[in-house]
């Protein structure tokens, strides 16, 4: 098979499938436990993980306000499950505090009030949660996406294999 003559200058091409033919609603349902899951925990909170799947339409809405949270962040640049999780755990102890983190309603508000490129804002609230919470400063910029990414791939994991059974 002969390829387009336009495509001979490309050496790769990458294809961003999310949403096109596998939907996103897994990817934010799986943002949305990490997060609940993460502020409870660090918060001291026992996790009842069966409970959190039961719920997680409910976990969802608060979370992410409705879903009015995830538009707002993917409208400023936020396009991953992992980065809206960082980022959502960020601003709700930036405007809670790291023991009381329940009101989501500030975390929407406080989402809104950010630059149009978000990028541009995660040094900022690495620093601003470090302040309010006591948490070091270099952890939550270099660690806290990893470990988000670390553990939305144990949540995938055991999700499959309930699938599986």
């Amino acid at each position: 098979m002969k390829l387009a003559k336009f495509l001979d200058k490309y050496d790769t091409v990458i294809f961003d499938m999310d949403g096109v033919i596998t939907s996103e609603q897994n990817y934010w349902n799986c943002a949305a436990l990490t997060v609940w899951e993460y502020l409870n925990y660090n918060s001291g909170q026992k996790i009842n993980a069966a409970e959190c799947m039961q719920n997680i339409s409910k976990i969802r809405s608060r979370v992410f306000s409705d879903d009015e949270l995830i538009s707002v962040l993917k409208g400023k640049g936020v396009n991953s499950n992992w980065d809206l999780g960082y980022v959502t755990v960020l601003i709700a102890w930036i405007c809670n505090g790291k023991t009381d983190w329940n009101y989501f309603d500030k975390v929407l508000e406080y989402a809104r009030s950010l630059s149009d490129n978000i990028i541009d804002e995660y040094d900022n609230l690495a620093i601003k949660c470090a302040e309010k919470t006591g948490f070091d400063y270099e952890y939550k910029k270099n660690i806290s996406c990893c470990i988000c990414v670390e553990y939305y791939n144990s949540i995938c994991a055991g999700a499959t294999y309930q699938r599986r059974k």
